[in-house]
């Protein structure tokens, strides 16, 4: 490959990269998505009391007594680890 066609295709990399970064950057967080991530019935921020705020990316809420969307007895034992685990 040539110099030119070296250029080329570093700086197509570099673009399509970057435009990949800005979309996973620019992805809806969970707590802000409008859906109802972790099944409890309640949707985002401050509705749901798993969020933190706008920009936390996790719904469940550990601690609540329910195994729930992303809880595993592994991140969560206090509600998966007593029988509560539903998947």
């Amino acid at each position: 490959m040539n110099q030119k066609g070296k250029i080329a295709t570093i700086t197509s990399l570099l673009i399509l990269s970057s435009l990949l970064i800005a979309f996973v950057l620019a992805a809806p967080k969970e707590c802000r998505d409008h859906i109802d991530n972790d099944g409890d019935g309640q949707i985002d921020y401050p509705a749901d009391a798993g969020c933190t705020g706008p920009s936390d990316n996790d719904e469940t809420n550990c601690g609540d007594g329910v195994c729930e969307g992303g809880e595993t007895p592994a991140t969560c034992p206090a509600d998966c680890g007593s029988g509560n685990f539903t998947g």
